[in-house]
């Protein structure tokens, strides 16, 4: 998934569970995963900070926090994800 808007981050929240979110790091900048530079992030306090040495390269939601609740993680955490589609539309 893809977070570019507040409203998005707030539906994201919602899940109750660590999940990973598209967003990683393996050239010294925070990319999602179309390609797209990050502008818009919700960090949790003193987010990212490369806890687990210099392999937090993906980016994991933490549900329990109250607004801002993204968290730099070693990508091999086992989390849960969502998958982001563009809708259909059928005209009749």
């Amino acid at each position: 998934m893809i977070i570019n808007t507040k409203e998005e981050q707030n539906f994201a929240r919602h899940f109750d569970k660590l999940t990973w979110i598209g967003l990683y790091n393996d050239t010294g900048e925070w990319t999602w995963v179309d390609g797209t530079q990050l502008s818009e992030s919700y960090w949790g306090p003193g987010e990212p900070n490369q806890l687990g040495g210099n392999n937090e390269d993906c980016v994991e939601m933490r549900f329990h926090e109250i607004e801002d609740s993204w968290n730099d993680a070693p990508c091999s955490n086992v989390n849960f994800w969502i998958c982001e589609k563009d809708a259909a539309l059928e005209l009749e």
